[in-house]
C-alpha cells in the first residue's frame, strides 16, 4: 500500500506562502525547512498573492466563469484563514 497523501492547513500555507513573498530564504531553503516540494511552495505563493490583490469582473455586469471559480476558491481560503485566525495561530503577511 502506498504513503498516505499529507493535508496541510490554511494557517500553515498561510505562513509558508508569506515566508516565500518576503524572500528571505531560497524557495530551496523553505523546502528543505518544512519538507515540502519548492513547486509546492511556489503554487501557495502564487495562490497567496492573487488572493491578496482585487479581482476586477468582466466588464459585462456578470461574472466570468474562471472568475467564479476562482472566488469559491477564495472564499474557502478565507474561511479556512479565519478560523486559523480564530485559533490563534495566523501569521500576518504584509508584502510591499
Amino acid at each position: 500500500m502506498g504513503k498516505k497523501r499529507r493535508t496541510f492547513s490554511a494557517a500553515f500555507k498561510h505562513k509558508v506562502a508569506c515566508e516565500a513573498l518576503a524572500e528571505r530564504q531560497t524557495l530551496s531553503e523553505l523546502a528543505q525547512k518544512y519538507e515540502l516540494h519548492p513547486n509546492q511552495i511556489v503554487q501557495w505563493k502564487n495562490f497567496q498573492s492573487r488572493a491578496m490583490k482585487k479581482t476586477p469582473l468582466s466588464s459585462g455586469g456578470g461574472v466570468s466563469k474562471g472568475a467564479r471559480g476562482f472566488k469559491e476558491v477564495l472564499k474557502k481560503f478565507l474561511f479556512d484563514l479565519r478560523v486559523a485566525c480564530h485559533n490563534n495561530s495566523l501569521m500576518v503577511c504584509r508584502v510591499s
